[in-house]
């Protein structure tokens, strides 16, 4: 590849050379002919003047021969009548004769010529003495009786001799006229054949030069097609590449899935503590292996050009609040804290990939995280950059972990490389974490630093423009929430849209607790009818339905009602990113399932516009609500903490919603199977989400999520068996240990 760079280099220098030098051929060649033009046209001119003043002399010796004759006769004429008159104008005519002489000895003249015009001239000057000589005789005598002069033979000679003058000068002009005539017809035809000389050569050169180029654009064409052919070969290599990974992806995942869920059984089995260790240990091995495996994907893909960039609107501040809840758990675990602090100029609702957003900053606080034993990490977000509709935002990650040495900052970007070797060891991962955000951002026309003090911390500045979204979401606005203590019974009416009997379960035994009046509609149609004839505060509004789901139903409200009613979206799927969509569609909040109580509350607060009349219940329902938590672990399978925390000790509640799990598990696992049997797998997903609350409700929803999720967006057909399998066998514990808790309450 190197060598045909520097040929094509050296090819393009050489094409450069040669189109210069017929350049600078063509111009001196052009010039050439252009000096020769108008040296020529300078010779002719020149060869032209001279003959048209030989020319003049012949007419001028024409002249000076008529009025010599002219005179002559006038002379005879005068004697022969003895009148004057016939001599006037003698004299103006000789000095015409002088003045013609004058002209023609001018240019050039020969010896014979000379002598020529001095005899003539000499003769003119006779005839003028003669003329004066007759004048003085007729004053004198009256007559002029000069006879000798008419039958004078030397008079008849001097006629003569005028016209031999004149023959001679007039032969030896044209023989000079005919020497100037070939002398310009010379030059003439030698001008004329260096022009079509150098015409012929500029032809030529033009020739090969035309030649030479079309010669190059055939050889550029087929270097064309040659590329088109490798660009072709390459992108079958990067398509072949890419299915080769994500082959060896699901290969790997498979029988990886299958490790981390029977570990996952294993973990909930009563173990002595070294086994449980040991299981611990592969569960936590399997994880690492699986996050290798996804950097390993994304880098395949950013190398093969896959990675495309969106631009869809997006909440800034709700973005992070989701990637907060990520990492909590981790947190929690390690006592480590996270605190975020973003601007207040900084507007909410941007344009761009918040996808990739999201996949940078989990990678960059993930790693805060994996290297920091105390403290926590603070993220800061200001704006850099500000431009009309144009905002460049700065995340500032810092970190209180390890640091890293200063000789070592400049390749921790580099692919499969970390700051120390140990690291690997120690921490584990590939070294691709940082290579990836490096190249996302740029990929979206960002820019990463880093500063950091080996055992002191390490901070992280990512700089992205984004679009200013000319609609905002109007969320996370920081204003004063009314303190509401207490609803007096009837102050608000709330419209609770779900589908699954368990939730609309727990929905009504929460609002009828709180004594608020509420409406609940078991699908989405029934519950925009119910929307349209009644007078509703707020809507609680799951997501996933059969036929019309929440978004369907929040952009039927928003743009067919014309309703701005506050609507929470309440879903299963708390994964970073769907807040966002949430939002974008019209919803005004998100609250992830299993509905938590004391967040549904502050959501009440937010969004309701209740004027108080009670303040003593509501206090009372806050604060219990606030202090309680989950206790209850006696099963291995299901946790009653978080029926108990709803229930406030409604075992009536506690026994209806127990039932209902013994009633719908079994129902749904055999409805699945059924999806398996013939394939259906987006009534499969469309089961196993609504599956989900009623694993949550029971406590079950850390343990069952990984089944799940797969259940809901794999379409290969060994993986979904197999968490079927796992998930039944989870469920099948789980009705046992329900059943034991329904009897107890009996």
């Amino acid at each position: 590849m190197l060598d045909m760079k520097i040929f094509e280099k050296l090819n393009s220098n050489l094409f450069i050379l040669i189109i210069f030098t017929f350049f600078s051929i063509g111009t001196f060649l052009l010039i050439l002919i252009e000096y020769n033009s108008f040296r020529n046209i300078e010779l002719l001119m020149g060869g032209n003047k001279n003959l048209a003043i030989e020319l003049s002399k012949s007419n001028h010796l024409r002249e000076v021969e008529r009025d010599l004759i002219w005179i002559e006769s006038r002379i005879r004429a005068a004697i022969a009548t003895d009148d004057t008159t016939h001599l006037e104008g003698i004299d103006s005519k000789t000095a015409e004769i002088n003045i013609d002489l004058n002209l023609m000895k001018t240019g050039n003249s020969g010896a014979g010529e000379m002598a020529g015009i001095n005899r003539l001239a000499e003769i003119a000057a006779k005839k003028q003495q003669t003329k004066n000589r007759l004048i003085s005789e007729f004053n004198i005598s009256r007559k002029m009786d000069n006879l000798s002069h008419i039958s004078n033979p030397d008079a008849r000679k001097t006629s003569n001799e005028i016209s031999q003058l004149v023959g001679s000068i007039t032969k030896e002009r044209q023989i000079l006229i005919g020497s100037l005539n070939d002398k310009i017809q010379q030059q003439l035809d030698r001008a004329r054949t260096l022009g079509i000389g150098m015409t012929v050569f500029l032809i030529f050169c033009a020739f090969i030069c035309c030649w030479f180029i079309i010669n190059k654009m055939r050889f550029q064409n087929k270097l064309i097609l040659q590329l088109d052919e490798s660009e072709r070969k390459s992108r079958e290599s990067a398509r072949a590449k890419e299915n080769f990974m994500a082959n060896m992806s699901h290969e790997i995942r498979t029988p990886l899935n299958s490790i981390l869920g029977f570990t996952n059984l294993l973990a909930i089995e009563l173990l002595p503590p070294k086994p449980a260790e040991f299981v611990n240990n592969i569960q936590k091995a399997g994880e690492n292996l699986l996050s290798i495996i996804n950097d390993i994907l994304d880098l395949s893909k950013i190398q093969a050009g896959m990675v495309r960039i969106e631009q869809r609107p997006f909440s800034v501040r709700g973005l992070l609040d989701s990637i907060r809840t990520l990492f909590q758990i981790k947190l929690n675990e390690k006592q480590l804290y996270l605190k975020i602090n973003i601007h207040d100029s900084i507007p909410d609702t941007l344009l761009g990939d918040a996808t990739r957003l999201t996949q940078i900053l989990v990678n960059l606080i993930g790693n805060g995280i994996k290297f920091t034993e105390k403290g926590g990490l603070k993220i800061n977000l200001s704006i850099s950059e500000l431009k009309m509709a144009h905002v460049s935002l700065e995340f500032e990650i810092t970190d209180t972990g390890i640091g890293i040495e200063e000789g070592k900052i400049a390749y921790i970007f580099d692919r499969f490389r970390q700051a120390e070797d140990s690291t690997t060891r120690t921490y584990g991962g590939t070294g691709l974490g940082l290579a990836i955000v490096k190249d996302l951002v740029e990929l979206q026309s960002g820019k990463i630093d880093v500063v950091s003090v080996e055992g002191s911390g390490t901070s992280f500045f990512v700089t992205i423009p984004y679009l200013i979204a000319s609609e905002q979401l109007n969320t996370y606005i920081k204003v004063e929430q009314p303190d509401i203590q207490d609803y007096a019974e009837g102050n608000l009416r709330l419209l609770v849209i779900d589908d699954n009997r368990m939730n609309q379960d727990l929905m009504r035994h929460l609002l009828e607790h709180w004594k608020l009046k509420f409406d609940i509609a078991g699908d989405a149609r029934s519950g925009i009818s119910l929307l349209e004839d009644g007078d509703y505060e707020m809507i609680l509004m799951d997501i996933q339905m059969p036929g019309m789901d929440g978004y369907e139903a929040t952009r039927y409200i928003r743009k067919q009602l014309h309703s701005k009613i506050p609507i929470v979206a309440m879903t299963a799927h708390a994964m970073a990113g769907e807040r966002e969509k949430c939002l974008s569609l019209g919803m005004d909040e998100y609250l992830s399932k299993p509905i938590n109580e004391e967040q549904l509350l502050k959501m009440i607060k937010r969004f309701s516009p209740i004027k108080p009349e009670n303040l003593a219940t509501f206090n009372a329902v806050e604060s219990f609500v606030e202090a309680s938590t989950p206790l209850y672990h006696a099963y291995s399978v299901i946790d009653l903490g978080y029926m108990k925390e709803i229930s406030k000790g409604n075992m009536d509640y506690e026994k209806k919603v127990t039932a209902q799990f013994l009633e719908v598990i079994p129902n749904s696992l055999k409805l699945m199977n059924r999806c398996v049997t013939s394939r259906t797998w987006d009534e499969l997903a469309s089961l196993a989400h609504e599956m989900r609350s009623s694993l949550y409700i029971m406590g079950m929803g850390s343990k069952t999520e990984g089944y799940i999720t797969v259940l809901e967006t794999s379409f290969v057909e060994k993986d979904i068996k197999k968490s079927l399998v796992q998930l039944e066998n989870l469920c099948r514990i789980a009705m046992i240990e329900a059943a034991d808790f329904y009897m107890s309450l009996s």
